[in-house]
């Protein structure tokens, strides 16, 4: 049995159909405008030039398909809301990374403030009771040199009255003796 081999498939073609036809490719025959009685003679539309064959559709990967305007806007409406997706939850993302980064430094700045604030009221605390020591010490010792000046004056007012009176007493002695 000698049967014709497929070049591309490399099996034996069981049964060839002989036609009459012209070949046109499929791009040049218009199906929504016209039907096939609309072209004056026979013709075979044939969708490759060599036709479909396995080492094609491996080559392609494995799969023949074709996208309708629909199906085409639909699947390219989908990447872009996907793209949309992404993009939004990355930036999402990104922007609770620096909110959260901001609030810690935020955090540890108050906190450096307040310890600041603390040691600052308890330097000027430990000033304050230095400051009223001396005060305290210089009070003392003016107290201490009011005290000796009014021992001081008190001496000499004693002083003055003894003087004075022994001068009372020489005057009536010196108007006795006359």
């Amino acid at each position: 049995m000698n049967l014709q081999r497929d070049k591309y498939r490399n099996s034996p073609i069981e049964s060839v159909i002989k036609i009459d036809a012209s070949y046109v490719p499929s791009q040049k025959v218009d199906y929504g405008l016209h039907n096939a009685s609309y072209y004056s003679e026979p013709f075979l539309v044939i969708d490759q030039a060599y036709g479909k064959n396995e080492q094609t559709e491996t080559a392609k990967g494995g799969i023949m398909f074709s996208l309708t305007k629909t199906q085409f806007a639909i699947a390219i409406l989908t990447f872009l809301g996907a793209m949309i997706v992404a993009a939004g939850s990355i930036t999402w993302s990104l922007s609770n990374h620096i909110n959260n980064s901001a609030n810690e430094v935020r955090k540890e700045l108050q906190d450096s403030m307040n310890l600041n604030r603390q040691e600052i009221v308890t330097a000027m605390n430990l000033l304050e009771s230095r400051s009223n020591d001396r005060l305290n010490r210089v009070d003392s010792q003016f107290e201490k040199t009011d005290s000796r000046i009014d021992k001081l004056e008190s001496k000499i007012d004693d002083n003055f009255k003894d003087t004075n009176k022994n001068i009372n007493e020489l005057k009536e002695l010196i108007i006795k003796s006359k």
